[in-house]
């Protein structure tokens, strides 16, 4: 597993603006959003209205503690809402662990990616 000094954002020039970057708090589990490129912005308004994923959060939730505590990458498929809750298409998105340096085998960090697609307006996802 990468530590974040083996990640060097500038490396992901091209992808940055699909990346998310979260810092991983374990009392209560949690996870704070540090990057979040402005195409991520764009696929959801949970994302654009908190910096914070905490159990409220659900599906988000549950990917990102997978990703934490399990140790393991993470990709799932998520209905993507506008600001007034409306279906607006899908994204897909792939979360991979960081370790803390002192640590490796702790994860202290989520690397994320996330891309957008489709106009499912009006279909209901599982």
């Amino acid at each position: 597993m990468p530590a974040r000094r083996d990640i060097q954002t500038v490396q992901f020039r091209m992808q940055m603006s699909r990346l998310i970057l979260a810092e991983v708090y374990s009392q209560p589990l949690h996870f704070d959003l540090v990057l979040i490129g402005p195409e991520v912005l764009s696929i959801g308004a949970r994302e654009a209205g908190s910096r914070t994923i905490g159990h409220s959060d659900g599906r988000t939730f549950r990917s990102y503690a997978a990703c934490a505590q399990e140790v393991r990458p993470v990709g799932d498929f998520e209905q993507a809402l506008d600001a007034r809750g409306w279906e607006r298409g899908f994204y897909e998105r792939i979360l991979l662990p960081v370790a803390v340096p002192e640590t490796p085998q702790k994860v202290g960090m989520i690397l994320g990616g996330a891309v957008q697609g489709g106009d499912l307006t009006g279909c209901r996802l599982p």
